[in-house]
């Protein structure tokens, strides 16, 4: 998925990779992100169970890789400096609410 904003910057990416209920497979995709980017600023969660959420930031670049649980899909998203913060400004009051609603509709 990529969002953009007005004019016409990227402002959001992201990536989902399916792991069909392997809870390990987040690990892999997080030292590949290691690898490029070294170690995230944050990190949450227990890599063989649960919820999972780690994120790094790269110049004005937060990319973050999640998992959540039961569902084992891993998610890597990129969320883009002054792009992000001007698409999120231009978001309805709501858009947290929306955005939970979107998170479990995924199961």
């Amino acid at each position: 998925m990529v969002i953009a904003c007005k004019p016409t910057k990227v402002a959001s990416l992201e990536y989902r990779f399916p792991s069909h209920n392997a809870p390990n497979y987040v690990l892999q995709i997080i030292e590949l992100i290691n690898d490029k980017y070294g170690l995230p600023f944050e990190s949450k969660g227990d890599l063989n169970f649960g919820e999972v959420k780690y994120s790094w930031k790269a110049k004005d670049t937060i990319i973050t890789v999640t998992r959540y649980w039961p569902d084992t899909t891993v998610y890597l998203s990129y969320k883009i400096g002054d792009a992000y913060r001007q698409m999120v400004s231009e978001m309805p009051e709501n858009a947290k609410e929306i955005e939970y609603n979107i998170k479990f509709e995924t199961y």
